[in-house]
């Protein structure tokens, strides 16, 4: 967690990485995938809000059972399917 914070927190400036400098308004439609148990959640969720304040489109799934690895979970199948899914489904959806 500490080295993610000093990537998004840099003391020289804003990160590339941070909340503000992806919240702005041109760019790409962006997925996020959120784990209900994951320590980074309310991160996520907070970008997701930054970038559409900015009027970006933003899709957002969240999995209320999950952690943050569960997609190298070799114990999640069904949630792997379902994400996947879902991630394809918002692909094809913007062709």
């Amino acid at each position: 967690m500490r080295r993610y914070w000093l990537a998004t927190n840099a003391s020289s400036g804003i990160s590339p990485y941070s909340v503000p400098a992806l919240a702005h308004a041109g760019g790409p439609p962006v997925y996020l995938l959120a784990a209900g148990r994951d320590p980074v959640r309310d991160d996520t969720i907070a970008l997701a809000r930054a970038l559409r304040k900015r009027g970006r489109s933003v899709a957002v799934d969240l999995d209320p059972f999950t952690d943050h690895s569960f997609l190298q979970s070799p114990y999640a199948h069904r949630a792997k399917q379902i994400a996947f899914r879902n991630i394809a489904r918002w692909i094809t959806a913007l062709a």
